[in-house]
């Protein structure tokens, strides 16, 4: 599975047009808030524990970055007992060494869902994403991404590369 995604930073005002606009266009998934701790040591991947909703999960992402567009492929497993877990990354050396709070309002268009993300300590962002079964998929995701994005009023000149991970180290 890969994960193509990318992300505009928006000012609250944007956020709230995006929001309406979005309730007429869209389809309304609901809220979410999200506590993730990332544990990054590794050089090509990154490894997070999410609380979402009283469940944990255990993620394995690894990214690729082309022109402010990711394509992840991320692994995903359910927690039943995330201390356990958080106890044998510390015996392997991993401390969490960032942490992230989202709140999302969440839509589904054209295939795609939508996010309307409120990030401590960073601000606003529109997030676009889409699940795409193999590599050939890739492509055709990204630019009907990119198209979406225009729908939406942002270019590609407006994508945010970076990670929130690594947005949230210079704060």
């Amino acid at each position: 599975m890969f994960e193509v995604e990318a992300k505009v930073p928006i000012k609250r005002g944007d956020y709230k047009a995006l929001k309406k606009r979005l309730t007429d266009l869209a389809e309304y998934l609901g809220t979410r808030r999200s506590d993730d701790a990332y544990y990054e040591k590794l050089k090509k991947a990154t490894i997070r524990i999410r609380k979402r909703g009283g469940e944990y999960s255990f993620d394995l992402k690894r990214r690729e970055v082309i022109e402010g567009i990711e394509s992840n492929i991320e692994m995903e497993w359910k927690l039943s007992n995330p201390v356990a877990w958080r106890r044998i990354l510390n015996r392997l050396k991993l401390d969490p060494n960032i942490r992230k709070t989202k709140k999302t309002e969440l839509y589904k268009m054209k295939g795609f869902l939508i996010e309307l993300n409120e990030i401590r300590s960073l601000g606003y962002y529109l997030e676009i994403e889409r699940v795409v079964k193999g590599k050939a998929d890739v492509r055709q995701a990204k630019k009907e991404l990119i198209q979406l994005f225009k729908d939406l009023g942002y270019s590609q000149s407006k994508f945010e590369p970076k990670r929130y991970l690594e947005l949230l180290k210079n704060v």
